[in-house]
């Protein structure tokens, strides 16, 4: 049995008055688990919070119906609900979102990833990315052309690979992960999900004491403290959960 303890999360634009292109899924309770996501819509294109509202709209009830044995169905049918925003408006005919969720149960962590938001989860003291981005400077990487020095003098850092849209071909991400690998001695697990203008400044400087890593509403205020003092560089979304298994 899964007891969700507490949660802190977060969900701005870049600035008061432009619109959140970021859409996030509060642990949201379905069957014997919890779902939480973080959509982020592609700036470029019209119909972006559009984009990221309809996955995060239609990710629970494709969840409810078991698609999580098959998450190529269900990234298609996301895809579908994002293809049919033209029929609203001409405009969105290429709207675009990126997708990462995860759903907590029994047996673990079912993730589903799609784009460049983040999962981690907590070991020892750090945090540890489970997600891959999909974006150029990734893919340069996965495939040995530069390494990760010669890549910050280069552009395409954010540029993505793959997105949930109708003219976009689609890949995605599927990890799942047992709880033997994630609970601590108390039968506690950590789970955080980022949007790219969040993790931005996580990765900056990764750390935060053990206490603030441990207390998601901690984790959630400190960081975006962070973001503000700085700057916020895009729309930035954090979801933050920790869980027991009993």
């Amino acid at each position: 049995m899964i007891e969700l303890l507490t949660c802190g999360l977060f969900s701005f634009s870049k600035e008061p008055r432009r619109e959140n292109q970021d859409t996030i899924l509060p642990p949201l309770l379905i069957n014997n688990g919890f779902l939480i996501a973080v959509a982020d819509g592609v700036g470029s294109y019209d119909g972006a919070q559009n984009a990221s509202q309809s996955a995060i709209r239609e990710l629970p009830e494709l969840v409810r119906k078991g698609n999580l044995q098959n998450m190529t169905s269900l990234f298609l049918s996301l895809k579908e609900g994002v293809s049919s925003l033209s029929e609203m408006n001409i405009k969105f005919s290429h709207a675009a979102t990126t997708l990462t969720f995860c759903f907590v149960d029994d047996e673990g962590l079912h993730i589903g990833h799609v784009g460049d938001c983040r999962l981690y989860v907590k070991t020892d003291s750090k945090l540890k990315q489970i997600t891959k981005d999909h974006t150029q400077h990734q893919k340069l990487l996965d495939d040995k052309i530069y390494s990760k020095s010669e890549l910050k003098q280069l552009p395409g850092k954010n540029t993505l690979t793959t997105a949930i849209a109708n003219a976009i071909p689609l890949d995605f991400q599927q990890t799942f992960i047992p709880h033997d690998e994630l609970l601590n001695d108390r039968d506690e697990a950590f789970v955080y999900l980022m949007s790219d203008g969040t993790h931005a400044f996580w990765e900056k400087r990764p750390r935060f004491s053990l206490n603030t890593l441990e207390n998601p509403s901690s984790f959630a205020s400190s960081l975006y403290k962070r973001i503000e003092r700085a700057g916020p560089i895009d729309d930035h979304s954090l979801i933050a959960v920790r869980y027991r298994v009993l």
